[in-house]
């Protein structure tokens, strides 16, 4: 949350749960950093449900996009997109690229088999990482 480049970002109060879950899976959470985790995932809630933050949320991938590529490119139709990753920042990311019409993708990953996926969902092209220097050198916006 507070904290994030984009106020009330949920990523970054998704990624405090995800740690808990598995700190506590694994059995490597003790009673303070138990009650340190319930708390701050406590706070997290009041804030949202107490405050207009949450009104108008925006994320980082939005923002990105949305403020900062617009404000360097008039349009990206004509753009070759490079996405570095594959996880959930990326999927995002290419959610708000395609809403302003991108239609060349390139997803480099270090596991080809999840940049194909996520080349696939998108109709972008997976490349394996051994090709991210060919790839940066092609792309006019990267993504990582």
């Amino acid at each position: 949350g507070l904290d994030s480049m984009v106020l009330d970002e949920p990523q970054i109060v998704n990624q405090v749960k995800e740690a808990y879950q598995c700190a506590t899976d694994n059995a490597f959470c003790g009673p303070l950093t138990h009650a340190l985790f319930q708390q701050a995932i406590r706070v997290s809630a009041r804030v949202r449900t107490e405050t207009q933050l949450a009104e108008g949320r925006v994320s980082i991938a939005s923002v990105a996009v949305g403020t900062f590529g617009k404000g360097i490119f008039e349009r990206f139709d004509d753009k070759t997109v490079l996405i570095i990753g594959a996880g959930e920042m990326a999927e995002e990311t290419l959610t708000y690229l395609k809403d302003e019409g991108v239609i060349k993708i390139v997803v480099v990953n270090r596991s080809l088999e999840n940049a194909q996926k996520l080349a696939g969902r998108w109709g972008g092209e997976a490349r394996p990482f051994e090709d991210l220097e060919e790839c940066l050198v092609a792309a006019d916006v990267i993504v990582s």
